[in-house]
């Protein structure tokens, strides 16, 4: 089986010429997320403030160049970051999962050497979250999942995600889009 490659342009994954459906695009197929919220402008916010964060995790951002709408996103990473003892260990790494794909935000280690894995939203956190953190959870086999609200006055809140049913949750998502798309080839 060939690596999957990431096109940034249109946000896609593949390997070889077959493309790979991304976590979020299963979800959002089988009718599980709301879009109410999805903007051009939401979008371009969470981009910058993931790029922000990555940039904190290489200890490369300089804050001068950080846009002053984002930066209240950053900062709050940046507390998280002071306040928690755990050390980012990887970040915006793909995921394969065989017949799905995604990008992770996030796996810290803990001071036990146990290891979690963190989705980062600007925002508010969705219902489908647990969903998609298990989904790149799964591969790596971390049991521990939560995702990371960052919002716009500097503050954040860490949701930590342990129900196992997400993972059944996903399962099922996944196995209804693989049927539909089998039965409507």
């Amino acid at each position: 089986m060939s690596s999957l490659i990431f096109r940034s342009e249109d946000h896609s994954y593949w390997r070889g010429d077959e493309r790979v459906p991304s976590v979020t695009q299963i979800i959002d197929d089988v009718g599980l997320i709301d879009t109410t919220w999805f903007t051009p402008e939401s979008r371009e916010r969470g981009t910058a403030v993931h790029v922000g964060c990555q940039l904190l995790n290489e200890r490369s951002l300089s804050w001068e160049s950080v846009d002053p709408r984002i930066e209240p996103y950053i900062r709050a990473y940046d507390r998280f970051l002071l306040e928690i003892d755990w050390v980012p260990e990887s970040w915006e790494k793909i995921v394969d999962g065989g017949t799905y794909a995604g990008t992770y935000d996030l796996i810290m280690e803990r001071p036990d050497g146990s290891r979690i894995l963190i989705d980062i939203k600007s925002g508010c956190m969705p219902k489908w979250a647990g969903m998609q953190t298990a989904a790149y959870a799964l591969p790596h086999a971390l049991a521990q999942r939560g995702c990371l609200v960052l919002s716009k006055n500097g503050t954040y809140k860490l949701h930590m995600l342990n129900d196992f049913k997400d993972v059944l949750d996903w399962q099922a998502a996944h196995n209804f889009y693989l049927l539909k798309k089998r039965l409507t080839a």
